[in-house]
């Protein structure tokens, strides 16, 4: 389940690059305790780590933020539904 909440930002979420293909393009590197960060592994730049946005568990669920939208965050029941909002998002905010 997911509920999406904060202000809205119009643009492209990742200029000159397109959306996310499916979640088996993402990568979760463990920040801390119940916080991740969402990694693309094709976007590997230069051997630069691209960083989509951050994942961190809460009471309630999981709570999402992306870099192309830091304004908003979205909160899902589970991590999987987590990574799949990083895929939808990338579409929708393109």
């Amino acid at each position: 389940m997911l509920i999406e909440g904060g202000g809205g930002r119009s643009g492209t979420a990742w200029p000159g690059r397109g959306p996310l293909a499916s979640a088996l393009d993402l990568r979760l590197d463990v920040v801390g305790r119940g916080r991740w960060r969402v990694v693309d592994v094709r976007r590997s730049e230069r051997s630069a780590l691209v960083v989509l946005g951050a994942v961190a568990q809460t009471e309630a669920g999981y709570e999402l933020t992306l870099a192309a939208a830091p304004g908003r965050r979205w909160w899902c029941t589970d991590l999987s539904s987590a990574l799949d909002t990083v895929v939808r998002a990338s579409w929708s905010l393109r």
